[in-house]
């Protein structure tokens, strides 16, 4: 009887080792864990590199939720929020921005992606040399709720991407041949 609950015993820390490398492998996948939004409003310039925006893996993941947790009422218990959560804006903020860029002809050279959390907008990508700074805060800033437009765009300089991408790379997107 001991002898076959060693086996039993055995058998079940062998089926374990897979599912411990394969969770020890998806640790170092990437996933949008909080479900920011997260999408494109521009796809002119072909080369363009996607920026990381709130993918990350577990191990990161992890480090953030605790914070995020903290930072996110923040504002409700400083009476500066109506919502009990600064990341219950994102939704709203998300679907607002895209119709901002949905009814504004401009930028059409340009390849543009943005990230919402927490009131604060990022917007990241390519534009052309001529873009004008501070033109995409103007755009975005007056959607009720935002609190924060961060724009990291490169200008085709040569010059490396101002943003993280998902591949970890910050190379400037390369002209075609």
């Amino acid at each position: 009887m001991a002898r076959l609950r060693s086996v039993g015993i055995a058998l079940a820390l062998l089926l374990l080792i897979p599912v411990d490398a394969l969770r020890a492998a998806d640790e170092g996948s990437l996933r949008n864990w909080f479900n920011d939004p997260f999408y494109q409003v521009r796809n002119g310039v072909p080369r363009c590199a996607p920026p990381l925006g709130p993918f990350s893996d577990e191990v990161e993941m992890r480090k953030q939720t605790h914070s995020r947790s903290e930072r996110g009422t923040r504002c409700w218990l400083a009476g500066q929020c109506r919502l009990p959560n600064s990341y219950l804006y994102d939704a709203g903020i998300a679907t607002a921005v895209r119709q901002r860029f949905e009814a504004a002809s401009v930028l059409r050279d340009a390849s543009l992606w943005v990230t919402v959390q927490r009131r604060i907008v990022w917007i990241e990508g390519c534009v052309a040399r001529s873009y004008q700074t501070g033109f995409l805060e103007r755009l975005v800033s007056v959607v009720p709720d935002v609190e924060l437009v961060v724009v990291n765009v490169h200008r085709g300089d040569g010059a490396p991407l101002p943003y993280r991408t998902r591949d970890g790379t910050r190379s400037a997107p390369q002209p075609k041949p």
